[in-house]
């Protein structure tokens, strides 16, 4: 009783800004408290300035550095404010945060940075141990290219375009490129088939039936026919996926892509992909359930050949199932996981490689018998995505590296210890 009580809560404004609330107190009388706020849009994501360790002064002095142009948005708060949900990191460009504020964080505030750090969020760090910023480097996405530590206000100008991120995967249409084949092509099959059977067996009929009413009769039959063959059908699941991640990493940042195509009627509910569930916004209308499992679920409605695309970006938690090294001047690839890897790509100097899959605790060594990579698509793709790098390789991965809930195509880039910005 009549004590403060800070408590966070993830609200969502609504297209006017505001935000109601409204607070009981339990007992003989409930009596409620009402408070609404208004909130401003912005229309520039900001860079927070996290107060703790940093004096007035030197405040000054990383925005003076940090600043292109008056319409830059400055945030300055207390470590005790930074969120506590990785989704109030959205309208978030960049954090500058001493080690000392660091320290202070509760545990959920700590998850929501490492997601953000996951995200390719951008971060500078003012003095942290060398250890410690090891740690967030690993766990950092972009191979850590948006993390930086500096120790004076004078460091910062060369790290200015750290901020000006650069777009890191392909772009959504260009999945398409690893989608399998969908179950709808052979749907679409179906219907050619159908309707010319149909045809058939009208024109048949009218030849031999010796009643009319025996042509009343066919319609019927086709229409159940086709209720039982197109009637209460799950929609078919396509789903594609991409990842990138450095070699030594613990996170990647991925792109995924969901179809859902209609093969009949169907109302029910759709279980999301894993990729939905860690994306920083989940872009589907309608209520979502979490599952006692941790999945997400969604009410959708199909007919026949009615089709929804969906589309996630984020980062997450990933253990590399190969590793990379330089030994004489050559590459190694190593596979350090339990798990026997699928035939991939591998990036040397400009040329493309077929990579073998390789045996838990296996090694492959690049030579000159080692065959070229024809072109494809998927070649194409990762030598876009690899440009930067000496040397990269690509696998597609499996359900230990993702679990898979749909028909999917997943690709696994993993850029060398020397890449560039991605």
């Amino acid at each position: 009783m009549d004590t403060p009580k800070s408590i966070w809560l993830p609200l969502r404004p609504d297209s006017s800004g505001s935000i109601a609330l409204k607070a009981y107190k339990r007992g003989e009388s409930a009596v409620a408290v009402e408070r609404s706020m208004t909130f401003s849009a912005i229309d520039k994501p900001q860079i927070v300035m996290v107060t703790d360790g940093v004096t007035a002064d030197g405040r000054q002095a990383l925005i003076q550095q940090l600043r292109v142009s008056d319409h830059d948005v400055f945030t300055s708060i207390s470590a005790q404010a930074l969120p506590r949900f990785g989704t109030s990191y959205a309208s978030v460009h960049a954090v500058v945060m001493h080690f000392s504020a660091l320290q202070t964080l509760e545990d959920r505030q700590i998850k929501a940075l490492s997601r953000f750090l996951m995200q390719c969020g951008s971060m500078i760090a003012l003095a942290f141990p060398d250890p410690i910023f090891k740690r967030l480097k690993q766990l950092s996405g972009c191979q850590g290219n948006f993390l930086v530590n500096v120790f004076s206000a004078d460091q910062l100008a060369a790290q200015r375009a750290m901020l000006e991120k650069p777009s890191a995967l392909p772009v959504f249409t260009e999945l398409l490129d690893t989608r399998p084949r969908s179950k709808i092509d052979q749907l679409y099959t179906l219907l050619v088939i159908f309707c010319l059977g149909y045809l058939l067996i009208g024109f048949i009929a009218v030849g031999v039936a010796s009643r009319q009413r025996t042509l009343f009769i066919l319609p019927l039959i086709s229409a159940g026919i086709a209720l039982l063959v197109w009637g209460h059908r799950q929609p078919d699941k396509v789903l594609s996926s991409w990842l990138e991640m450095g070699a030594g990493q613990s996170s990647a940042w991925y792109s995924a892509r969901l179809t859902l195509q209609g093969t009949g009627f169907w109302r029910e509910r759709i279980e999301l992909p894993i990729e939905a569930v860690y994306a920083a916004n989940t872009a589907v209308d309608g209520q979502m359930l979490m599952t006692e499992n941790g999945s997400l679920e969604f009410p959708v409605e199909y007919g026949l050949l009615s089709q929804n695309t969906y589309h996630w970006q984020s980062g997450l938690s990933v253990d590399a199932p190969l590793s990379l090294a330089i030994e004489n001047g050559m590459p190694v690839v190593v596979n350090s996981g339990p798990q026997l890897t699928k035939q991939g790509l591998f990036r040397w100097r400009g040329s493309i490689y077929i990579l073998p899959s390789l045996q838990p605790g296996h090694a492959w060594r690049l030579s000159s018998a080692t065959a070229k990579a024809e072109y494809a698509k998927i070649v194409e793709m990762f030598a876009k995505q690899s440009r930067q790098d000496s040397f990269a390789l690509l696998i597609p991965f499996s359900a230990d590296i993702l679990p898979a809930v749909a028909q999917r195509s997943g690709w696994l880039l993993i850029h060398g210890a020397n890449s560039g910005v991605l």
